[in-house]
């Protein structure tokens, strides 16, 4: 038989150990938040390496083009230096600052922005699906 002393101590142990437990928890989610939140404030340098190589992609594709086919060069041309651009603004800006300025540039010019979302995504469809598989 469990006397009432016994009850009460094993209760107060068995809260004692969840509240240590509950604030390591709580002190490893608050690493975690910060974490996260100094991750939003770095630039992001592994996407702006991500468009250099696919600027340099389409440069090299305005090169090996076909004189007569001077418009695909161009284009291809036109599409490496917007990939200069984005690898730049990428290597100097956060996700955090990034998101901001999308934000502004969606209320300030919202079919603009759709249209723009909605063309980058079919591109980035049609890159993904054209990439010969990784041996």
């Amino acid at each position: 038989m469990v006397t009432r002393q016994e009850a009460e101590d094993f209760a107060a142990s068995q809260f004692h150990e969840s509240s240590e437990a509950w604030q390591e928890f709580r002190d490893h989610a608050q690493e975690a938040k910060e974490e996260a939140r100094s991750f939003l404030d770095e630039p992001f340098h592994s996407a702006a390496e991500f468009a250099r190589g696919y600027g340099d992609h389409f440069r090299q594709v305005a090169r090996k083009v076909e004189p007569e086919d001077a418009m695909i060069s161009a284009c291809a041309e036109q599409v490496a230096l917007l990939l200069d651009k984005v690898s730049r603004e990428l290597d100097r800006s956060s996700p955090r600052a990034l998101y901001g300025k999308a934000s502004a540039f969606a209320e300030e010019r919202p079919a603009e922005f759709v249209l723009g979302a909605a063309v980058a995504g079919f591109v980035l469809v049609r890159f993904l699906n054209s990439r010969p598989p990784r041996a």
